[in-house]
């Protein structure tokens, strides 16, 4: 700009029902989550996101995000599973706060871990590349920050550079707001190559509910 109640479910405690006593269905790699809160809708919208981009099928599973099955490889890049799996498989909690036209939120909020599916939704219409760059920076972003640290700076500076790879193997790029944040006001998105010469760019105005359309 968590897995399924924890000590409070005896699933969970007992030594032979690992998996909910499906392991096919439901398996945690070692123990580590993604949190996700939000309406059903909006946790519903972000999970049908996460499903164009990587191919995972996950599901929310009281406030955590469970991967069930393997990844449909026709669908999404393995580039962006990989991010997710991943952050799955770290020693990490990330969270994610589905919202839908938050005013305060374009397309994510670092410092709420908000992820506006309205606008990532948009950028999904707009092309699949573009979509799953959002949601690969948004988790790597978190994920590299809960690891190293916590700081923004070199947290971004990361996910720029996972993210882009999604369009076009690109190496970074930019987003700019003209003339500010408001109804009405042009956001431009670039994506360059390790040279800086463009490789794609992406046009959006933001609608009333400052959606990127």
């Amino acid at each position: 700009m968590a897995g399924l109640g924890g000590v409070f479910n005896s699933l969970n405690l007992a030594l032979f029902t690992y998996g909910h006593e499906n392991p096919v269905k439901y398996y945690d790699l070692d123990g580590n989550e993604i949190k996700i809160s939000g309406s059903k809708q909006d946790v519903r919208e972000f999970i049908s996101q996460v499903y164009k981009a990587t191919g995972l099928r996950l599901q929310d599973q009281k406030g955590t995000l469970v991967q069930t099955g393997s990844r449909n490889t026709k669908i999404g890049s393995e580039s962006a599973a990989k991010v997710f799996t991943d952050a799955l498989k770290s020693k990490d909690v990330i969270t994610v706060k589905a919202v839908r036209d938050d005013p305060n939120v374009l397309v994510d909020s670092f410092a709420t871990n908000k992820v506006d599916v309205a606008d990532t939704g948009s950028f999904f219409k707009k092309s699949n590349l573009l979509g799953a760059e959002a949601l690969v920076h948004i988790i790597d972003e978190r994920a590299y920050a809960a690891e190293h640290g916590g700081d923004f700076g070199p947290a971004h500076a990361h996910a720029l550079a996972a993210g882009a790879k999604e369009v076009k193997g690109a190496a970074t790029r930019t987003a700019t707001m003209s003339p500010a944040y408001e109804p009405g006001a042009h956001l431009d998105i670039n994506f360059y190559d390790a040279k800086g010469k463009v490789v794609d760019t992406f046009s959006f105005t933001l609608d009333k509910n400052l959606t990127p359309q």
